[in-house]
């Protein structure tokens, strides 16, 4: 199975092709500023043409939904769904958080998700390695306060006797006041900070795999927003 992989959430701009579990290309582009919309098409078709391929032989595009970025999210899907449009190739949503958490490779921590939703707000998320070496997703997503989420971190930590290693852009601004709550957590470097389309394309395949019968289509899929005026919040479950 043929994935095109794209994310277009964040300043970091993603893009993979893969073969099943092999990613064929990739590109990843931090940018100064939101440049997907002049980017994206083009490079998708940079990267086609870099592994002999047309959008014909492409059997699933796969987009990261979110959280983040409003604009990046729109463009993101915008693009996806002309690329299946009138088509046989199928479309899926993955979560952004998700491919970040992927990121990670540390089997002993809990780690966590973080982005500044301003104003001492946070969006969350928390995931752990199971025994089989799976990621697997422990929490919902969150939009919290700072305050808030640190304490339902502490509880998740003493749950599952972790220790802590926080991930992505919220570490910058907050950095300070999770060293003070989580004295022996570990902050990812900025690297890892950011969804990368190759582990979006891992996570379509995976999911493919546990769902054959994917619909063709699902022109449904809408990006993950977190934020009140988008969505409707509801509060993280007891721990």
């Amino acid at each position: 199975m043929k994935i095109l992989a794209l994310d277009t959430s964040s300043k970091f701009f993603s893009l993979a092709l893969s073969m099943d579990k092999k990613i064929l290309a990739q590109t990843n582009r931090k940018l100064k500023k939101f440049e997907h919309n002049r980017l994206l098409l083009k490079e998708i078709e940079r990267l086609l043409n870099k592994c002999n391929l047309t959008i014909n032989d492409i059997d699933v595009v796969s987009v990261g939904r979110g959280p983040g970025s409003f604009t990046g999210l729109r463009i993101g899907l915008a693009a996806a769904k002309g690329l299946v449009f009138e088509s046989k190739r199928r479309l899926m949503g993955i979560s952004s958080f998700d491919a970040v958490a992927l990121n990670i490779k540390e089997s002993k921590r809990l780690i966590v998700v973080i982005e500044d939703a301003r104003k001492q707000m946070v969006y969350g998320c928390s995931y752990l390695y199971n025994d089989t070496g799976k990621l697997e997703r422990i929490s919902d997503y969150q939009l919290q306060s700072l305050e808030d989420f640190c304490t339902y971190i502490h509880k998740l930590s003493k749950k599952y006797k972790k220790d802590v290693i926080f991930t992505k852009d919220g570490i910058n601004p907050y950095k300070e006041e999770l060293q003070n709550v989580f004295q022996t957590a570990v902050f990812a470097d900025e690297k890892k900070w950011f969804p990368k389309a190759a582990n979006i394309a891992a996570l379509t395949f995976e999911n493919w795999k546990l769902n054959k019968k994917m619909k063709s289509k699902d022109v449904e899929i809408e990006p993950l927003y977190l934020h009140s005026q988008y969505a409707n919040i509801s509060k993280p479950k007891k721990i």
